[in-house]
């Protein structure tokens, strides 16, 4: 679940939407909105894609914890 805290935390800072993150991104709003309304854990892969498009790599976010 800390995967999903921060997508959303990071969404909540940045004010972004659904929407935003998905075009931000590249994939669907079906995907980013059942990771932030749903608390869907991500892939490796798609988690890396929204991380990447706050700035930052999952690999970043992972050495944290």
């Amino acid at each position: 679940m800390i995967i999903v805290d921060l997508i959303k935390e990071f969404m909540y800072q940045k004010n972004k939407t659904i929407a935003d993150v998905a075009k931000g991104t590249g994939l669907s709003t079906d995907i980013i909105r059942s990771i932030v309304v749903n608390d869907v854990i991500p892939s490796p892969e798609v988690a890396d894609k929204i991380f990447k498009y706050f700035g930052v790599s999952l690999e970043e976010v992972l050495s944290l914890y």
